[in-house]
């Protein structure tokens, strides 16, 4: 039964986080134009996400493309919330980033 839940998540587009950014970095790799081809994204989430299930981390337009992490996050820790008595839970996600076709924006 595992193996029927893996094979369905393979098919499914990456979960899109566009809110709850703490960290972002860039690496020391550098393309011929100037530009990171690498990236690091600390995020929180109010629920742990499925495990080992993708994730895209939006990182803005240049020159007419979507740039974006893409890949399976790292969890990190849970950390309380300082408004209320619930934890969130703190993610990282490190690797190359991708550009994505226009109609990806959706």
């Amino acid at each position: 039964m595992p193996q029927l839940m893996a094979s369905a998540h393979r098919g499914m587009s990456p979960i899109k986080i566009c809110s709850g950014l703490r960290k972002l970095e860039f690496g020391s790799r550098e393309h011929a134009a100037g530009e990171s081809s690498q990236a690091s994204v600390e995020f929180v989430r109010e629920g742990p996400l499925p495990s080992g299930e993708p994730v895209q981390v939006p990182l803005g337009m240049r020159d007419g493309r979507l740039r974006a992490l893409v890949g399976v996050p790292h969890f990190v820790g849970r950390k309380a919330d300082a408004s209320s008595s619930s934890h969130k839970y703190l993610y990282r996600i490190t690797g190359l980033i991708s550009e994505l076709p226009a109609d990806a924006n959706g």
